[in-house]
């Protein structure tokens, strides 16, 4: 039988004199980086320092953490920094899920654009020519594609 050993996190200062921790992430290689602050905060909140880079299963990834409490048990290190209020996501400014210092999260109102609904078997040929069409139907998008 195999123990994992708890990951460890590294304080360590930028070359902009930033103080910053970096996080090592389960089920990745990868660290999630986070200002001290923010970092101290969450600890004294009781959050654990056991974080995972987790799939949605939309092809996005986040940095996760379990929030005993939370609706599914587990939650996004960005919305603990940012704490956003009802209606609002966060957003990572540079794209980098694992950059979680508080100038590259961004808040924005509403709810994430809709996916395109998959496309029939049997219509997968025409798929190249038919994407804009199906755009215009699944969100009601007319001005990007020439109108309705």
């Amino acid at each position: 039988m195999t123990t994992k050993q708890p990951r460890k996190a590294y304080h360590f200062v930028d070359s902009e004199g930033t103080f910053l921790v970096r996080v090592p992430l389960a089920n990745s290689s990868d660290c999630a980086v986070i200002q001290k602050e923010d970092f101290a905060d969450l600890m004294a909140a009781g959050i654990s320092d056991q974080w995972m880079l987790n799939s949605s299963g939309n092809g996005h990834e986040y940095v996760r953490c379990r929030v005993y409490g939370e609706r599914g048990g587990m939650t996004t290190i960005a919305r603990l920094i940012k704490k956003p209020p009802r209606g609002y996501r966060v957003i990572y400014v540079d794209g980098d899920v694992r950059n979680l210092r508080w100038d590259n999260l961004e808040l924005v109102r509403g709810a994430r654009p809709k996916k395109l609904p998959p496309l029939p078997a049997k219509s997968k040929a025409r798929a190249a020519g038919d994407v804009e069409s199906r755009q215009r139907r699944c969100c009601g998008v007319s001005g990007a594609f020439g109108g309705r």
